[in-house]
């Protein structure tokens, strides 16, 4: 069994401006969202 790594997520203020970075979902990790209808924001 693998394992789903937690999702990262950063934002950055950048003279007022708020810039969110985050790690990519892998395949895996899309469908299994996706079969327990979490949205993905993708």
């Amino acid at each position: 069994m693998s394992q789903v790594k937690p999702l990262q997520e950063i934002t950055i203020n950048l003279n007022g401006h708020h810039l969110t970075a985050a790690d990519p979902l892998t395949p895996e990790a899309e469908e299994i969202l996706t079969a327990l209808s979490i949205p993905t924001g993708h």
